[in-house]
């Protein structure tokens, strides 16, 4: 006869149980241990950097800036500082040039930092009564520091709104696009927006619907009507020429 003790369990069941919840306890307070090593190491590796003397500047994505004077805005009161300014410090002084879009630092070597820019792409000129900006691709509206290289065409409004940027940005770029010189923007109640040409055309585009057709369709109508006198070319309907009619010419 076998007799069962009411308060036996299965042998062994109870202190495995018991040992798989102490090495789990263990891995956890392990990775802890090691993601709290990280987080100091990567702190004092950053403070490390910060206090190497600065020797060398590397710039990319630089075209339309000047490297000397980003040098200098980098360099502008570092010297008297005890150590070197975080990166972060570093990339707030770099956008607050209007030029600058976007900034990445990285320390590539003791003393030798990189630097990549985004810049701002003036597309078009806007004239106000406080003065000339330029336009970049997104519609926003910054101040130049020098004189644009190239033509720009001038968007032309007296009361330009916010949501005129935008489509005027999208226009600039569209009509660059193909290789069409536009001399000015301007938008009236009656056509919407309209680009004077540089050879005097005026095209009527409307709104940004279909932008890449209207434009298309113009620069095909302009060069091959290109040697005839100014005239009016009308694209705001699904991109197809509608009506040329004359400009009105000055009287002599």
């Amino acid at each position: 006869m076998y007799r069962v003790h009411p308060h036996r369990g299965t042998p062994g069941r109870v202190g495995s149980r018991s040992s798989a919840g102490g090495e789990s306890s263990k891995a956890r307070t392990t990775l802890a241990i090691i993601g709290v090593a990280l987080l100091a190491g990567a702190v004092l590796s950053a403070r490390w950097w910060q206090q190497q003397p600065l020797r060398t500047l590397e710039f990319t994505g630089v075209e339309l800036l000047d490297t000397a004077q980003l040098r200098h805005l980098l360099q502008q009161g570092a010297d008297a500082l005890p150590e070197q300014p975080s990166l972060a410090e570093w990339r707030e002084r770099l956008l607050r040039h209007p030029l600058i879009a976007e900034a990445t630092l990285s320390w590539r070597a003791p003393g030798t930092l990189r630097v990549h820019v985004r810049e701002r792409r003036p597309v078009a000129l806007v004239v106000t009564a406080s003065g000339q900006y330029a336009l970049d691709s997104s519609g926003a509206l910054f101040e130049l520091p020098s004189a644009p290289q190239g033509q720009l065409p001038i968007v032309a409004v007296p009361k330009l709104q916010e949501w005129m940027k935008g489509e005027a940005a999208a226009i600039a770029c569209a009509l660059r696009k193909e290789l069409l010189q536009v001399e000015r923007l301007h938008w009236t109640p009656q056509h919407g927006w309209v680009a004077r040409m540089e050879n005097g055309w005026e095209v009527l585009l409307g709104d940004t619907t279909a932008l890449e057709a209207k434009c298309s369709r113009a620069r095909r109508f302009l060069r091959w009507r290109g040697q005839a006198a100014p005239q009016r070319v009308d694209v705001r309907w699904s991109g197809q020429v509608v009506v040329s009619v004359p400009v009105p010419q000055p009287q002599g």
